[in-house]
């Protein structure tokens, strides 16, 4: 009988690293001391992983420019070899039929996850005259080498245009006039004047490393060229990795191409308020927390719980996607249907304030007049983030950056201003409470109870009565381990010398929060 043979290590390796049983355990950390050791170089490996395989994984059909065009267009562009293969690689991810072209509405769609969207009216113009002029025939469509030269007069061209602007933010933000401006200074602007906070550890690595690429001497501030440099390539590649975001969830789900239109730019925060209603982690929202869902993402005009119930009632009852459980496509389509049927409602009393704005009879209403709109509407915002909403919208709805819209616009525009208005302030309301201490189902407990008190439509406030019956109500949740009775001794008293009193939700959730209040101080001085 032969003896057994010992395989080769040629053999052994491949067997070792086919990912089954020890070998995968061996395999992943390996990964692990990798990413510790080198994590750019395992970073920009993890990208080219996903560019060849696709997220979640969603095979992709990877094609490859061919060598001589490569070298050509660097000669002929100046691009590094680099940029011209994931310029390639967003260029093919939309030829579909893998025709060599893209018509104009990929172009943009590309242009948007490169980060190069245009954001007023005249960088929208600029870019549209830009992408017409690349259309060398005339036949409204683009091949590769078009494209390239697009992307690089678009991105010159919006730094021309945000130069000013730059300018302005550098000024505003070197209080100490030293020309130049440090990595703290640089995140402010970032949040405070253009609302471009990094949300996720991808983006606050890549704002730190594109920082790190515009120091040139190296001592950590930024002049103002390095300034002007950083803000386009920080605001390219957050926009970019923010459509990444968009993409993804839209091939997770399988979302159909109209509602992947309508919601696209919404996905991310859609999807994060639907995952706080997602309480056993299946994607899937039930039909009691359906309510507060909508409620968040603006879509229910009122304030108040009674109202707010039936009016979903009323508009859901007929619907096939409302069910006892939900998953995110049907909540996509529900709020499609119940923001076309509150355009059809508003239709006539919005038909009628157009013709009254529309001074010159041509059927179309400027933006300089939508402030009075928003006066007339009692809707001015009334904070920095409000503000920021309202230019979120224009921008979205001015798609071909005349500066005007149309009566079909016009309705738009209101409806989502409403939403986002809305949105807002659930959001703020949100913030507040959790800042107090409470957790994200104290917050939906608070709530229920607060609107089952019967606010006030015209304030939105209850009686400080109510208080008396939310402490029953609430203290086994927001308190498990026990109340602190003189706490709750005091709330009685002070709901029963004045009843009548109104007091507001804030107001209602701190009053509660004093139940565990001693218990908390307590335990810190421990």
């Amino acid at each position: 009988m032969l003896e057994k043979m010992k395989p080769s290590r040629w053999t052994a390796r491949r067997n070792g690293i086919s990912g089954i049983g020890q070998s995968r355990l061996q395999v992943k950390t390996a990964v692990k001391i990798q990413t510790k050791a080198f994590p750019d170089r395992m970073r920009k490996l993890h990208k080219a992983t996903e560019a060849m395989a696709g997220k979640g994984k969603i095979q992709v059909s990877v094609r490859h420019l061919q060598q001589g065009q490569l070298d050509d267009l660097m000669v002929k562009t100046g691009l590094p070899e680099e940029e011209i293969h994931s310029l390639y690689l967003s260029f093919t991810r939309y030829d579909i039929d893998d025709s060599g072209y893209l018509d104009r509405a990929e172009v943009r769609q590309v242009l948007c996850d490169l980060g190069l969207q245009p954001r007023g009216c005249e960088e929208k113009v600029e870019v549209h005259e830009i992408i017409c002029d690349s259309d060398s025939e005339g036949l409204r469509h683009h091949n590769f080498d078009e494209f390239v030269f697009m992307v690089k007069a678009v991105r010159e061209r919006l730094q021309q245009i945000q130069l000013g602007e730059c300018m302005l933010l550098f000024e505003d933000a070197d209080i100490d006039g030293n020309m130049s401006l440090s990595i703290k200074e640089v995140m402010d602007i970032l949040a405070r004047r253009l609302h471009m906070i990094p949300r996720t550890p991808d983006e606050i690595h890549e704002v730190s490393a594109i920082f790190q690429t515009c120091d040139v001497n190296g001592d950590n501030n930024l002049g103002f060229e390095e300034f002007q440099e950083f803000i386009q390539k920080a605001r390219a590649k957050m926009m970019m990795l923010r459509r990444e975001e968009e993409l993804t969830i839209a091939k997770a789900f399988v979302l159909h191409p109209d509602i992947v239109t309508e919601f696209r730019m919404d996905l991310p925060q859609l999807w994060a308020v639907f995952g706080r209603y997602d309480r056993r982690g299946q994607s899937m929202v039930s039909r009691p927390d359906l309510f507060g869902l909508l409620i968040d993402v603006g879509i229910c005009p009122v304030k108040t719980q009674a109202v707010c119930e039936q009016f979903l009632e009323a508009n859901l009852v007929n619907m096939p996607t409302a069910r006892e459980e939900t998953d995110f496509p049907k909540v996509l389509k529900m709020v499609h249907e119940l923001r076309t049927q509150a355009k059809m409602r508003a239709c006539d009393d919005l038909l009628d304030r157009f013709h009254t704005y529309d001074r010159h009879k041509l059927g179309q209403l400027h933006y300089s007049d939508v402030y009075q709109i928003l006066a007339d509407f009692k809707m001015l915002p009334k904070s920095r983030e409000e503000q920021h909403g309202i230019v979120t919208v224009i921008e979205r709805l001015d798609t071909d950056g005349s500066g005007s819209f149309d009566f079909e616009e016009f309705q738009d525009f209101f409806q989502r201003l409403t939403e986002q208005v809305q949105m807002t302030e659930r959001e703020q309301e949100r913030q507040m409470i959790l800042a107090m201490g409470f957790t994200e189902n104290h917050l939906h407990v608070l709530r229920n109870t607060f609107f089952s008190l019967n606010p006030s439509p015209l304030n939105g406030k209850i009686q400080q009565i109510g208080l008396v019956s939310a402490v029953s109500r609430t203290r086994d949740v927001l308190c498990p381990n026990g109340v602190d009775e003189p706490s709750v001794r005091e709330i009685t008293r002070t709901a029963q010398q004045a009843p009548d009193k109104g007091i507001s939700f804030q107001e209602f959730a701190q009053s509660l929060r004093s139940m565990n209040a001693t218990k908390e101080d307590d335990a810190g001085d421990d």
